[in-house]
């Protein structure tokens, strides 16, 4: 049977055999994949598909999101679009008030619109002046507005509803427009929002306003702001990739032919990624947005490794030994495939570990990532080897490359060092790794999706806005559940529930109001016997309900509770910007109240939105130590399998993890979250990172298995392979940190920490690993290397 090094010969040679008919293979599969991606962005007129929304980040039988789904189906959709607008005389102007009736009038009119509250739309219960036997329920006033005066009368009896309406001051006021659930709303969305957007123009033109005096808030407003980030970051995270890549490979390789075939490489792995992605349906988000860019940066190590190697070849292989330019390509690149495919496998493993998570956002990010970088190596296989053979890559005159230049006397300074002091290098390298690494304890994980946006974009600004007006303004929903018709009318379920409202909004700092069932029971109370209570007849709540709501349909406008069944009652309490953490914590005290409040077989469950959030927090938690162990453990399984030896899986561990540790432990100390992009720092870094130390213990096994001597093999292996390796992690690193320069706090994040931590991996790999083999690798008694007939790989 052939031996792996005659089996990647055989390869390459395969590939250059006929190289034009290599060519128009890969042209093929190419066109292919261009023809997928076409049809998903309309032949380039049109975006990438993007989907941020919420139930993007769980799977389909997921519990959290089933009784999310439940909720929806109960109360109506929680997606809402809250739109606010000041006016310095105060709202309560007739010409205000007709200008909220018309946003209200057009937004309702809009066919994915399923209600809107506002002052224009919601019921008001009481007695006319000049009639106080009778009990009345009709809007609390209709346009064109006459008495501005009666209006806030009418206002001041509904104190619940005019906290939510209404800024204390009386100059800003709140328009909430709920969507229909709909079974495409990522898909629709944006169109939903543009044609709000003009609606809301249009009537503030018509009042004569500034058409833009206007702010807007919401889960809908959230998810298609960062849909428009996605979609254009995407791009400008590839052209900025792009730009760096050609750029470094100038540096690395001075030749005009050698990066343009390295681009080629890489461009095509990017182009059969992305074919694949969209070709089977899957939309870009958050998390693999960063695909094309992850792809095009990680996959460029192999071209480089594979032209930087047969730079270094080509003059012994041809002057030396007098091969042929195809013959020293077949050499060459033979000994570079099968370290390079190691490469691969080890970085897309740790990518598939992904597959592990309980988020579904993730383990899609896991398995496209994991293919691209397989389909990265198979390009630079094909491309580097058709291309040497079709034009002619000669090696610079003089560059970095070169042995003998300026760095190859800086590598050979270095190894003097770290030879003399290995041990104090471990030592000061484990003490650093310590320090920083202390910062672990610090990290906290968040999922708050407001805080993926930096503070001045207009999302944040619009969010801020309605809270220093209304004070605690976002929505944290409970359902009281009671499990028997008609249970949520119960008396002692409403008294509980009023007084569970009271205490929470009195103890607790950031919750504001709170709108629930009780409310309407005791403002239609008080209009009948003048008392503003909970009856403790259950047909006295009964009678008072039937003034406001019609048996014999669904009218409630605030979805208060599950009609027909009204087993359940929905409790909305208003809280304040907090973390998902503080959340967790108010709704454990509000559960707990309800417990002591509550009739015997009656109970609070968390409800809405927020819960989800919660349960990503616990997810990303998981996700983080799952996918970091599975890597870990997959990653140095295949390097002692590759090697067939633990003590080579065992020295490439300290120059791996060290960075990694010490990058979540720097996030500790900067108070960066976890949250949805950075969960994927330390799993992408270690399974990039740990190509450099295959490239070094490969290269070091030939010498050492060689001449014995693990000096000497470790110097001529930080020398022959040092180059390459300061070149790639730069270019990772660079790759990287364009990250850093989009629209989102989050995955600027990322991308500057990634690229800190393969700046550390390089430092680890230039210094720990040959301290760590100078200290555990003995040298080898004379009969045990290699004898003098024997021949050698090709270096």
């Amino acid at each position: 049977m052939p031996s792996p090094r005659r089996l990647a010969e055989a390869t390459v040679e395969l590939c250059i055999r006929r190289p034009w008919a290599t060519c128009v293979c890969v042209l093929a599969v190419l066109a292919l994949s261009a023809a997928a991606v076409g049809g998903a962005t309309a032949w380039g007129a049109g975006a990438p598909p993007v989907d941020n929304g919420l139930e993007i980040w769980f799977l389909e039988d997921d519990p959290a999101l089933v009784r999310y789904r439940q909720f929806l189906r109960d109360f109506d959709n929680d997606e809402v679009v809250i739109v606010a607008f000041r006016a310095e005389e105060g709202i309560l102007r007739p010409a205000n008030l007709d200008l909220v009736a018309d946003v209200s009038r057009r937004l309702a009119g809009l066919p994915e619109v399923s209600g809107v509250t506002s002052l224009a739309t919601v019921l008001w219960t009481g007695t006319p002046p000049d009639d106080p036997e009778t009990i009345v329920v009709e809007r609390l006033y209709t346009p064109p507005v006459r008495d501005a005066a009666g209006v806030a009368a009418r206002l001041d009896s509904l104190p619940d509803l005019r906290r939510d309406l209404l800024s204390p001051d009386g100059r800003t006021t709140l328009i909430t427009a709920r969507l229909e659930v709909l079974d495409d709303i990522d898909e629709r969305r944006g169109a939903i929002l543009a044609a709000m957007e003009r609606e809301l123009r249009a009537a503030f033109r018509a009042a004569g306003r500034d058409e833009r005096a206007w702010a807007w808030a919401g889960l809908a407003v959230g998810n298609e702001a960062m849909n428009a980030i996605v979609a254009r970051d995407s791009a400008l995270y590839s052209a900025l990739s792009l730009l760096v890549i050609v750029l470094c490979l100038w540096i690395s390789l001075r030749r005009v032919k050698a990066v343009i075939i390295a681009v080629v490489a890489v461009e095509a792995a990017v182009l059969l990624l992305l074919g694949t992605v969209l070709g089977s349906g899957h939309r870009l988000n958050l998390v693999s947005m960063i695909l094309p860019s992850l792809v095009m940066v990680i996959g460029l190590t192999d071209s480089v490794y594979f032209l930087t190697t047969y730079y270094q070849d080509r003059p012994r292989l041809e002057g030396d030994e007098g091969l042929g330019r195809k013959a020293a390509i077949v050499r060459s690149l033979g000994f570079c495939l099968l370290p390079g495919l190691f490469n691969s496998v080890t970085a897309s493993v740790g990518f598939f570990a992904f597959l592990t998570a309980r988020m579904e956002v993730l383990r899609e990010f896991g398995l496209f990532a994991g293919v691209g970088i397989l389909f990265a190596f198979a390009c630079s296989v094909v491309v580097c080897s058709a291309g040497c053979a079709l034009v002619d890559v000669s090696p610079p005159r003089a560059g970095p490359v070169r042995s003998g230049g300026a760095a190859d006397a800086a590598l050979a300074a270095l190894f003097r060092l770290v030879s003399a002091r290995r041990r104090a290098v471990l030592a000061a390298a484990a003490l650093a790794a310590a320090a920083i690494g202390s910062g672990l304890w610090l990290l906290r994980v968040d999922s708050d999706p407001i805080d993926y946006f930096y503070e001045d974009h207009p999302v944040r600004r619009d969010a801020r806005f309605i809270e220093e007006a209304f004070g605690p303004a976002a929505p944290l929903e409970f359902v009281v559940r009671t499990g028997r018709p008609d249970g949520a009318k119960d008396p002692r379920v409403l008294r509980a529930m009023a007084r569970l409202q009271r205490e929470v909004v009195a103890s607790e700092a950031l919750v504001g109001n709170a709108l629930s069932l009780t409310g309407v029971v005791e403002r239609l109370t008080e209009l009948i016997d003048g008392r503003a209570r909970i009856p403790d007849d259950p047909a006295q709540v009964a009678q008072a309900l039937e003034l406001f709501y019609d048996p014999r349909g669904n009218d409630d406008p605030l979805h208060l509770i599950d009609w027909p069944e009204e087993r359940q009652a929905r409790i909305t309490f208003r809280v304040g910007k907090m973390s998902m953490r503080q959340v967790e914590e108010l709704i454990e005290r509000i559960q707990a109240r309800a417990r002591a409040l509550l009739p015997p077989g009656t109970e609070i469950v968390p409800a809405g939105y927020v819960p989800l959030y919660l349960r990503l927090m616990d997810y990303l938690i998981q996700g983080q130590i799952s996918s970091l162990s599975t890597t870990f453990v997959v990653i140095f399984g295949i390097i002692a399998l590759l090697f067939r030896s633990w003590r080579y899986a065992l020295i490439s561990i300290p120059p791996n993890l060290l960075p990694v540790f010490a990058t979540l432990g720097f996030m500790g100390y900067a108070g960066i979250p976890l949250d949805g992009a950075t969960v994927l720092i330390a799993s992408i870094a270690l399974g990039v990172a740990v190509d450099d130390t295959i490239h070094f213990i490969f290269k070091f096994r030939e010498l050492y298995e060689r001449h014995g001597d693990p000096v000497r093999a470790t110097e001529e292996t930080l020398r022959s392979t040092g180059v390459a390796i300061v070149t790639t992690s730069l270019v990772i690193a660079l790759g990287f940190s364009v990250i850093a320069l989009g629209d989102l706090r989050s995955m600027a994040y990322f991308g500057g920490l990634t690229a800190l931590t393969m700046i550390a991996a390089l430092v680890g790999e230039l210094l720990v690993t040959p301290a760590v083999i100078l200290c555990f690798v003995p040298p080898k008694a004379p009969a045990e290397a290699a004898r003098p007939g024997d021949d050698p790989p090709s270096s």
